[in-house]
């Protein structure tokens, strides 16, 4: 469900690839072959749909120094035209590990009006939360949002629902917060069939 971070032992040049063009059948296949066949490892990916453009950002790695001008070019043949954005970066390791500390799903659940997002996320950003994803599901009038997120061991989780659910009750919200565990277990089917396998009592 989290993403992993680009970690890469190999001392390769290594790159951060990202691709936003309108949504169509086959992008993923063409991006990745186009990757591919410039002699690159893809070692990290996350792909997903917005308002009708397919975004991708993808960690790759070479065998040999290549210009990014090159990498960039051979994307931008396949892909170019005035609705597309193409980057290609050289990887950095992050100053920072914003992944330390243990993984939370955050749901609201509510009648949609503005102001929604702003609130959660200055609530989260104050209290130096992680947002790992974030995704919503309208079904006017009401919406249901779904974050993943990284709280730091040094927060009281009680304490932090608490506030939460007292922010977002301006908004009408019903607010949730569980470890990532146990929303598996009482959202997924795979993870509770593998505990009854290994003789578990769920």
């Amino acid at each position: 469900m989290f993403g992993k971070p680009f970690i890469s032992e190999r001392k390769y040049m290594r790159v951060v690839i990202t691709l936003l063009v309108p949504d169509r059948i086959g992008i993923l296949s063409e991006i990745t072959g186009t990757v591919t066949d410039l002699g690159a490892d893809i070692e990290s990916i996350s792909q997903t749909v917005v308002a009708g453009y397919f975004t991708v950002t993808l960690g790759a790695s070479f065998s040999k120094e290549k210009e990014l001008t090159t990498v960039s070019d051979s994307i931008r043949k396949r892909f170019g035209g005035d609705t597309s954005v193409i980057g290609v970066v050289p990887y950095t390791p992050p100053a920072v590990n914003v992944s330390a500390g243990e993984h939370y799903v955050v749901t609201f659940m509510g009648p949609d009006q503005p102001g929604i997002l702003k609130s959660a996320t200055s609530f989260l950003a104050s209290r130096h939360i992680n947002i790992d994803d974030w995704f919503f599901i309208l079904s006017p009038p009401d919406v249901t949002h779904v974050g993943e997120i990284t709280v730091p061991t040094t927060l009281d989780f009680v304490h932090l629902q608490n506030e939460l659910s007292v922010t977002m009750r301006d908004f009408g919200l019903t607010t949730s917060i569980q470890h990532e565990n146990i929303f598996r277990a009482t959202n997924e089917i795979g993870p509770i069939k593998s505990l009854l396998k290994e003789g578990y009592n769920v």
